[in-house]
């Protein structure tokens, strides 16, 4: 697959889906991501991919030790030369069936990869952008809210996306050396209303009590049907959803993750603007999703922004008070993403600047205390500071997924020691410090370290999985609307709550 030059390779596996074990949150600080480098001249070299970046062709082997739920080692050929030149395309899919995509398409992020399927499967390419929806809306509630305000908003959103994707897919070709035409099969991961709006379907009865989609499986398509850049006569298949806002990008979560083999209870967690929960009780899988919002992706945060160069994603606030900051690729500060807001708000608690109800504590000193507009602000670097408001914001994503756990093993007689291991899924939830989450509730501080398992873009690996296996899911499932609990409303508030003495 070709990737830009200076590419961290834990972002790379984080972006084709790769459950690749980054425990301690890809700060270098586990070790569990451990690599072979094979380079072209047959030299090799182990590294960690969390400090690696890519400047000349080379092989990766990721052992199976590195990650998060594969049965073997894992080998990817990284070239960060031109792309070769295109041959004359066919439009037979006789002739033409040897390449597919699989692609996740993200209420924030789309993330699309090329498989070659001439031989042994094998990944050739990698694409990602931002969901250009967002213009409608940051959340999947703004996007429902819009089609029901105005219905032509449908086909105007699903035109934004279609051309986002053609856009991937020919880029993908290019980098490849294929022409377009030769990719004869999509299949398509996305939480409910992503999918909808993909496919051009009214959303609308999402937005209003009981939440049901009216459509749950969706029939194969022809990419010509939906306007796609690929061989007209190519197939697209849409992952079934599991219920509500529970999408067929937490399906592939599950066939990605295999969580239905194992004989305890397991629980996946995909965290990101919609928070998807799925727990393997060991007989059945009860799904569940979370109105978490977009803090996670910096959205409604005063100096937020998406993990790009620049966003700060780490913050260290030592004894004395001094602050520290790391950016993605160590660039000038920009802005904070969700893993540095996470940090931010975790190391507040733990000095004390900050109460378990989440109000600042000016009365704690510190030279990083600053008034705006008449309000404290806690300053992290430069001129980039936290609100009260965006502490406000974390409370209600954090609290919502934490609620959420509760509730889903509460309904199943269980509690978190109960759970053999908890997977974090989404490629946000590979760059968390997990010390840092647990301590402000987003993951059950009282369960074991060793016990959480962060595997990257979920979605991606199991829409890749059925591109090349063709695997259904067959499990029995039942989907919970957590809202209509009757304890529901307490325990979010309480969920808000910062834990105590963590």
């Amino acid at each position: 697959m070709n990737v830009a030059a200076g590419s961290r390779l834990s972002d790379v596996a984080v972006e084709v889906g790769l459950p690749i074990r980054t425990d301690c949150g890809a700060n270098g600080g586990c070790g569990k991501c451990s690599v072979i480098l094979r380079f072209p001249d047959g030299s090799e070299t182990k590294q960690l991919a969390c400090r690696t970046f890519v400047d000349s062709d080379l092989d990766v082997t990721i052992p199976q030790t590195s990650l998060a739920k594969r049965d073997a080692d894992v080998v990817v050929q990284l070239k960060t030369s031109a792309a070769k030149t295109i041959p004359e395309p066919s439009l037979s899919l006789e002739q033409s069936r040897r390449f597919g995509a699989a692609f996740d398409i993200g209420t924030t992020t789309l993330a699309m990869e090329l498989i070659d399927r001439n031989g042994f499967p094998r990944i050739v390419g990698v694409v990602g952008r931002a969901n250009p929806q967002r213009m409608f809306g940051d959340d999947i509630i703004s996007r429902i809210q819009k089609v029901v305000d105005d219905p032509t908003k449908l086909p105007t959103m699903q035109e934004a996306v279609r051309e986002t994707t053609n856009e991937m897919l020919r880029k993908l070709s290019a980098e490849a050396g294929i022409a377009t035409v030769e990719i004869d099969e999509l299949v398509v991961a996305g939480n409910t209303v992503m999918e909808y709006l993909f496919l051009g379907i009214d959303p609308s009865p999402l937005g209003f009590v009981p939440f049901t989609p009216p459509i749950s499986v969706f029939p194969e398509r022809r990419a010509e049907e939906l306007g796609l850049e690929m061989n007209p006569n190519g197939i697209v298949q849409t992952l079934p959803i599991l219920g509500g806002f529970v999408g067929g990008d937490l399906t592939a979560g599950v066939l990605a993750m295999e969580i239905v083999n194992e004989t305890e209870p397991v629980l996946l967690i995909d965290i990101g603007t919609n928070g998807e929960l799925v727990l393997w009780t060991g007989k059945e899988l009860l799904a569940a999703a979370t109105a978490a919002g977009p803090a996670f992706e910096g959205a409604r945060i005063e100096h937020g922004t998406l993990a790009v160069p620049g966003a700060i994603e780490r913050v260290d606030i030592s004894s004395s008070g001094d602050v520290s900051v790391r950016t993605i690729g160590q660039r000038p500060s920009i802005g904070i993403c969700g893993s540095g807001l996470i940090d931010a708000v975790s190391e507040l608690l733990h000095r004390q600047l900050m109460k378990p109800n989440g109000r600042f504590n000016p009365e704690t000193p510190s030279k990083h205390w600053k008034t705006v507009n008449g309000k404290p602000v806690f300053l992290l670097d430069g001129s980039i500071y936290l609100t009260q408001r965006d502490v406000q914001q974390l409370q209600l994503a954090g609290g919502a997924i934490r609620a959420g756990t509760e509730l889903l093993l509460q309904h199943a007689g269980l509690t978190v020691g109960n759970l053999k291991t908890l997977y974090v899924a989404g490629g946000f939830g590979s760059f968390i410090a997990p010390q840092h989450a647990r301590r402000i509730g987003l993951l059950p501080p009282e369960l074991p370290l060793e016990r959480i398992r962060f595997c990257g873009n979920t979605s991606l690996a199991g829409a890749r999985r059925v591109l090349i296996d063709g695997q259904p899911l067959n499990c029995p499932i039942r989907h919970l609307e957590l809202a209509t609990f009757p304890e529901f409303t307490e325990v979010f508030a309480r969920s808000m709550i910062f834990p105590v003495g963590e």
